[in-house]
């Protein structure tokens, strides 16, 4: 087992969790505001050991251009054409998920049409649902029709994956169909053996909405807009599930405030000594 220690920050005590990976080799994760927290993290780490699906945390932090050369690497039975649309079509793909927050369904049921580049948005309008081996399509839930920003990064590669294509092609197709891409292709043929390679074997391709929803707060969007990207029924069930994102952003809100609060009215009705430096005495 490994152990608990506190430490002092500017923002008060905070508990590390020192343990030990697999190899034997020392490790720590740092910057658990509760010992409870800490208690927790470590008996997850400990579970995930004796079961095999402990993650080293430097993989995690591997970027998709990195994963997907390492796996390609592995892959010397891939003819050249295909090893050239891997190489784009599924990196274009596994970035879409990771930036727009779209669930499986809705990335295969994303037409041509959905797209408008010059405003840098797609539109959920349909989705592809999988049942007994066929797929059929159907709209989305009056909550879960929505217009998401596309980031100015993917707009190149979204050109490129669409141009040439009529509206009603689909963005992401199955190589051989030319149709809505299944979610047991793709993870058969390519995402479940290079998330293996990277020690991710658990991955799917759905966490990668989680993805999008955390470099979404990250980024400083507020509940609301999280809610629209996600396309979730109230800003309650996003908080529900993404509470723990929030709580940075919470201690943002409050060192804006007390910025705010020194700068206004309210720092004259405060103590004097709340402001004097240390030579005034």
């Amino acid at each position: 087992m490994g152990s608990i220690e506190a430490y002092e920050t500017t923002k008060g005590r905070r508990y590390r969790v020192l343990y030990r990976r697999p190899d034997h080799l020392q490790t720590s994760k740092r910057g658990f505001r509760t010992k409870f927290d800490a208690q927790i993290f470590l008996a997850s780490v400990e579970v995930d050991k004796v079961t095999g699906r402990y993650v080293d945390p430097a993989k995690s932090r591997t970027s998709v251009s990195s994963w997907m050369s390492r796996w390609l690497a592995t892959r010397s039975d891939l003819r050249a054409t295909t090893r050239t649309r891997v190489e784009y079509g599924y990196d274009v793909l596994v970035l879409t998920l990771a930036y727009c927050g779209l669930r499986w369904g809705e990335l295969a049921g994303l037409r041509v049409r959905d797209i408008d580049l010059a405003r840098k948005r797609l539109t959920v309008q349909q989705t592809v649902v999988a049942d007994k081996g066929y797929q059929r399509i159907e709209p989305p839930k009056d909550y879960e029709h929505r217009s998401i920003p596309i980031p100015a990064f993917l707009v190149d590669a979204l050109r490129s994956q669409t141009r040439g294509r009529s509206g009603d092609d689909p963005v992401f197709y199955g190589s051989r169909t030319k149709i809505w891409l299944r979610n047991h292709t793709f993870r058969n043929g390519w995402f479940d053996p290079a998330a293996a390679a990277i020690g991710l074997e658990t991955l799917t391709p759905h966490e990668l909405r989680h993805t999008a929803a955390s470099l979404a707060v990250s980024a400083g969007a507020n509940v609301k807009a999280v809610q629209r990207m996600l396309g979730h029924a109230s800003a309650s069930i996003t908080l529900d599930v993404y509470a723990d994102l929030f709580e940075d952003d919470l201690d943002a809100v409050a060192i804006a405030l007390d910025d705010a609060a020194m700068k206004s009215n309210v720092a004259k009705v405060l103590p004097r000594t709340r402001f004097q430096s240390p030579a005034a005495g």
